[in-house]
């Protein structure tokens, strides 16, 4: 015996879709048959043409029997068109559920990661962008041109939130750059402490990467509560030099994932304004 409820919904299904087969296709013939009738008793009234009144009804009654059968015919093919028709919804909606229900799992899962191993948040309070890069391994004692891309210095304030310490795996961190639509990918570079940053704005101008943070000398772990500041920086290989060209600044935004050693990604993110062309040696504006 067939379910009552699937019998209620299969027969409401076949008479929404009757209804707006009806709406969209049947009301312009009722509309050309009634301006028919409307057309031959004007005629008939200025005496074009012989019309009773049992014709007028004739037609009239025509009409609405052709009316009839069609809605009748349309209800009766809608019934078997509307068992796929409701599966279809069905799994519409089962796919929709499944898919809050990931969401909701994803959250959930997000919010259990959070509360294991360390919880670092913070912010990316300025940027430097340079076509030259240093590295304390370089004899020379001179700046390296790089061919193509761009160096970035980003400068991060943050602290860890959990309770449980955390050391990092500074190697792996990565950077994604949007200046606008087009956006680029960084690989880690260790910041040198030879470097500087000529920007009035800064009181400490020294360059001191964020991995190298006293409070994380001799392989001691991040714990929570103490601040986490420094500099990461990173060589865009493919950065496209003519968004630079003619320019002193520009906005950008800017997400930096860095990995503990327990493989959890920390996300640092935000928009800042990105300076070009800042970065000079240490020497060359005192030892402040």
């Amino acid at each position: 015996m067939a379910d009552p409820s699937y019998t209620c919904r299969l027969f409401a299904k076949a008479s929404d879709e009757t209804a707006r087969f009806i709406h969209h296709k049947l009301m312009t013939g009722v509309a050309v048959a009634c301006a028919t009738v409307i057309v031959r008793v004007a005629l008939w009234h200025f005496h074009r043409i012989t019309l009773t009144w049992t014709e007028v009804l004739i037609n009239l009654l025509i009409i609405a029997g052709s009316f009839g059968i069609v809605l009748l015919g349309a209800f009766i093919v809608n019934l078997f068109r509307a068992p796929p028709l409701l599966d279809r919804k069905r799994s519409e909606e089962n796919a929709a559920l499944i898919e809050r229900l990931n969401v909701a799992e994803r959250s959930a899962e997000l919010e259990r990661q959070r509360h294991t191993g360390g919880d670092i948040r913070g912010t990316i309070k300025r940027g430097y962008v340079d076509l030259r890069t240093f590295s304390d391994s370089n004899t020379g004692g001179d700046w390296i041109i790089l061919p193509r891309g761009c160096l970035v210095q980003f400068y991060i304030e943050s602290v860890n939130h959990n309770d449980q310490a955390t050391w990092f795996k500074a190697p792996e961190t990565k950077l994604e750059l949007c200046i606008g639509k087009a956006c680029f990918y960084g690989m880690w570079q260790r910041v040198s402490h030879s470097l500087a940053i000529r920007d009035d704005t800064v009181n400490n101008k020294r360059l001191a990467d964020i991995f190298e943070n006293p409070i994380l000398s001799f392989n001691r772990p991040l714990q929570q509560g103490i601040p986490w500041n420094g500099y990461v920086g990173f060589l865009i290989p493919d950065f496209d030099r003519a968004l630079l060209e003619g320019k002193t600044d520009m906005s950008a935004s800017v997400k930096i994932l860095i990995v503990d050693t327990l493989d959890k990604v920390h996300r640092v993110e935000n928009d800042i304004k990105l300076l070009i062309g800042r970065l000079c040696f240490i020497t060359e504006i005192g030892s402040q």
